[in-house]
Order: C-alpha cells, then sequence, then structure tokens
C-alpha cells in the first residue's frame, strides 16, 4: 500500500470488507482517519517483527 495513495485504495478495500491495511512506512493523516471512521485497522512501519499500528488497535493482536 503507498500511503500517498491510501484514499483511493483505501476506499476501494473499506468497500471489499478488507480488515486490515498494511505499509512498509507511515500513513498519511488522511489515510489514519478514513481508517479510524471507516473500520479497517492500519498498521505501519511492517519490519521484521515489529509494527506500528494507527488505527483498529482492537483488531490486531500483541504477539
Amino acid at each position: 500500500m503507498v500511503s500517498g495513495r491510501f484514499l483511493r485504495t483505501g476506499r476501494k478495500a473499506v468497500t471489499a470488507g478488507i480488515a486490515l491495511l498494511a505499509a512498509v512506512w507511515a500513513p498519511s493523516s488522511p489515510a489514519v482517519g478514513l481508517a479510524a471512521e471507516s473500520g479497517p485497522a492500519l498498521a505501519g512501519f511492517l519490519r521484521g517483527t515489529s509494527v506500528n499500528v494507527y488505527a483498529g488497535h482492537e483488531r490486531v493482536l500483541a504477539a
């Protein structure tokens, strides 16, 4: 997922019922807002075993 394109791609994912969106870098503020309002979990900075969750914390389990 490319952060700058999240609004277009994110809306498609929300419509499709995707529960988790992830990126290797930080999402933009509008992307976090869309995810928080629309329901999917949004994660960024996926590196090895670490991840930052920006929206939908309740959908992500800590391992």
